[in-house]
């Protein structure tokens, strides 16, 4: 049951529809105007399927201009109602109207070739401008994640990048997960659980897939359905329901069993809470290039308390202190 106020909740899920709104029609394509050289550029901007990339083009307009920004090299979002018009270029700012100013946003980013670049959008409503500073917000905590990823997993080095918040407040970067030390971590194969499952863990839905083998009801969270049964069947595990597993072939020892490493240090704002990044990591203990899955879980600090820590406690039972003595929740 939920335990939130009913005006807490009447505010989450108005803004949790105010982002799949958003989404969804960024899929398609969504009007707003980008401000350069003096000039005001009908446009639309789209999300691509992948979230990954946002693409600002321009759309019955003779000027053509056309702006495609990898989410995970969003570095900031500015607005005027936070921010102030000292954070704009006086140019843009000069060629609106005062009821227009709440509605320009200034993107700053850096670039598939590591370029940094910046470009000031005003967007057609109050409506539209917070749909996109909410969805973007929610996108690039899961799109570096999945950055960062690859780039270790093909061994390359540097950090495009950032770690902690962005300035301002603003969208931050996500460190690479727990599990493994960093001089093996690139050598090790991996494989990710869709950042599908991450918008929808945090109550956006706008892109959940509707086909049939979708709509049918699975008696197993889709996390372990679609990320952990496929990866760990195939060292002999099968679930028998999402608390309890059988291991089914004899060949298997108890020197090879799943170990699972969790960390948290990261969190970001949506839908009104506090949400912290569950960095998670499931290998099978056994020597080898094994490949590992990794995936983030976004919770709520009542989520980790009820779902991870107290059945943590009830499991180990009077030697909870033994392993934990001297660390708080």
């Amino acid at each position: 049951q939920n335990s939130e106020p009913p005006d807490v909740q009447v505010e989450v899920a108005q803004l949790q529809d105010m982002v799949n709104k958003c989404l969804k029609a960024a899929l398609k394509g969504c009007p707003c105007s980008v401000l350069q050289n003096g000039e005001r550029v009908s446009s639309r901007y789209f999300v691509d399927e992948a979230l990954e990339k946002v693409t600002v083009a321009s759309f019955n307009s003779p000027t053509k201009l056309e702006i495609v920004v990898p989410i995970s090299g969003i570095q900031d979002i500015f607005c005027v109602p936070e921010d102030g018009e000292a954070a704009f270029p006086a140019e843009a700012i000069s060629m609106l109207q005062q009821s227009e100013k709440d509605l320009l946003l200034m993107v700053v980013f850096q670039g598939l070739q590591r370029e940094y670049g910046k470009f000031s959008l005003l967007m057609d409503s109050k409506e539209g401008r917070d749909g996109f500073m909410e969805a973007m917000r929610v996108l690039c905590v899961a799109s570096r994640f999945n950055a960062e990823q690859s780039s270790s997993s093909s061994g390359r080095q540097g950090g495009a990048v950032r770690s902690g918040p962005a300035p301002g407040g603003k969208p931050g970067g996500v460190a690479p997960p727990a599990g493994g030390k960093a001089a093996d971590s690139s050598a090790i194969p991996r494989q990710q659980v869709s950042v599908r499952f991450f918008m929808r863990s945090i109550g956006i839905k706008a892109l959940q897939q509707n086909g049939p083998e979708h709509s049918k009801k699975c008696p197993l969270p889709e996390l372990i359905r679609d990320g952990v049964v496929p990866y760990i069947s195939a060292f002999g595990y099968r679930p028998s329901d999402d608390m309890h597993w059988e291991l089914l072939r004899a060949e298997n020892t108890a020197a090879v069993r799943p170990t699972i490493s969790l960390r948290v240090r990261q969190h970001f704002e949506a839908a009104k809470h506090t949400w912290y990044i569950v960095e998670t990591t499931l290998r099978m203990d056994k020597t080898g290039n094994v490949p590992r899955l990794d995936w983030l879980a976004p919770r709520r600090l009542a989520h980790m308390r009820a779902h991870l820590h107290d059945r943590i406690k009830e499991i180990l039972g009077d030697s909870y202190g033994r392993h934990f003595a001297g660390t708080n929740f």
